[in-house]
């Protein structure tokens, strides 16, 4: 099986050329169009409806979930229990968003159809009726995650809210990766157990590195920070350090001693902390498959097909919203809010019309079109960020999205805290294969 996926999966994964036919399509159904040449074939044949953006990622996501139980069905111990932990990861992701979604009143069919289906597990549907943490850990002690409850040390008098559900989450992740980590070193044989400890290194640094980061402004205290940290990676022997800064200055400080992250907060490459960690993971595994008889060969397939449909959705998500999609189009908004732009009538004079008439429009300009709007707003691009960045605060949309009129892209974190980067590459340069990142 292994050589299987070293010899045929990988070079079923996205090339280079292959990107850049999909980012010339025009539309959605030019995307349909060149995808049915690759692996995916006819994996959208099925679909009677007009094409949108979530139904390639569902379908594409889908044909990756089968392929991941094809070769978990067919496996034997020791990779039986290896991909089940990969799975775990996917459960303590689904349990989170099932209670989040419980304490906002959410529709629990619409939550379980946002799960991922490799994260299933039969006591899911039952954590929406959970009141309190110890009802969660109740109900999760029932779970293939029973053992990461008893690990992580929660505290079940908490009450239920946004925070303490991340608090949970992180916990579990952290007892997690290190019951993996430990199973990875012990239980597996070279090379298996030098290749995965480094590649869940990897993953455990990115968890700290995230939560020192998001946690700036959550009031969670040194203490509380440090116990939420993978106690292993190239950061552990900076953790205390990392849990008591309180500026993101001083976390680009600790994170450069570990050479590997350096660029990681050098803002002239003009990528964020997100996609640095994405840059990482796909060059960790394009290593990973240049090994042979490894277990490793198959956790690299997952993550660069993963991030293979990630592409795929930012580029259908594109082509579907070329126009620009902010919350503000007139100046009305803009002037009115109480923290208003320096720019003041310049918003006006100069974008607004022809932002609103696109919006309004909604129609996929040509490739001539887009060329000359870019030119035409070249000198606006930190103009227009500041003004997005004021408005940004209404958004509720978790993800990616393309502000085409700046070229910027805007994201929501687990802390519901936005970041915008400017954008000044053609999307063809922004997508990632084994050795380049979609920024």
């Amino acid at each position: 099986m292994e050589g299987l996926y070293f010899n045929i999966d990988k070079n079923g994964l996205l090339t280079s050329n292959q990107y850049i036919n999909l980012t010339q399509c025009e539309n959605l159904e030019d995307l349909k169009l060149q995808l049915s040449s690759t692996d995916y074939g006819n994996f959208l044949s099925d679909v009677a409806t007009q094409l949108s953006t979530s139904i390639i990622q569902e379908k594409a996501s889908k044909k990756l979930q089968d392929e991941f139980r094809y070769i978990r069905e067919q496996a034997v111990e020791p990779l039986r229990t290896f991909l089940d932990y990969i799975t775990c990861g996917y459960m303590i992701d689904n349990a989170s968003l099932v209670i989040s979604g419980a304490i906002h009143h959410r529709n629990l069919e619409d939550i379980l159809e946002r799960t991922n289906p490799l994260g299933w597990f039969e006591t899911l549907p039952a954590l929406k009726s959970a009141e309190d943490i110890k009802g969660v850990l109740d109900i999760l002690k029932e779970s293939p995650l029973a053992k990461f409850i008893t690990q992580s040390n929660l505290d079940d008098a908490e009450i239920l809210d946004d925070l303490n559900i991340e608090i949970v989450r992180n916990r579990l992740y952290k007892a997690y990766l290190e019951d993996f980590y430990l199973f990875t070193k012990n239980e597996l044989s070279d090379p298996d157990s030098t290749i995965l400890p480094e590649l869940l290194q990897f993953e455990a640094d990115r968890r700290v590195i995230n939560i020192t980061t998001n946690s700036l402004d959550s009031g969670l205290s040194s203490e509380e920070k440090l116990n939420l940290f993978p106690r292993f990676g190239n950061l552990y022997d900076f953790s205390k350090d990392l849990s008591e800064c309180d500026n993101a200055e001083r976390i680009r400080e600790i994170v450069e001693y570990v050479g590997e992250y350096k660029v990681f907060f050098d803002g002239s490459t003009g990528k964020s902390i997100e996609d640095h960690f994405y840059e990482r993971e796909m060059n960790l595994c394009r290593d990973a498959f240049t090994q042979q008889f490894t277990f490793s060969t198959i956790w690299a397939w997952l993550r660069s097909k993963e991030q293979e449909v990630r592409n795929i959705t930012w580029i259908a998500e594109y082509l579907e919203h070329s126009l620009a999609i902010l919350t503000c189009t007139s100046s009305d908004k803009v002037s009115n809010n109480s923290t208003r732009s320096p720019l003041g009538n310049q918003w006006d004079q100069r974008t607004n019309g022809a932002l609103e008439t696109r919006v309004k429009d909604h129609l996929l300009p040509t490739r001539r079109q887009r060329g000359e709007m870019e030119r035409q707003w070249d000198v606006l691009d930190e103009e227009v960020h500041e003004v997005v960045q004021l408005e940004l605060g209404t958004v509720q949309r978790s993800g990616r999205i393309v502000i085409t009129n700046c070229r910027s892209w805007f994201r929501i974190d687990q802390f519901r805290r936005v970041t915008i980067q400017p954008q000044h590459e053609q999307i063809a340069k922004l997508i990632t294969t084994d050795s380049s990142v979609m920024v």
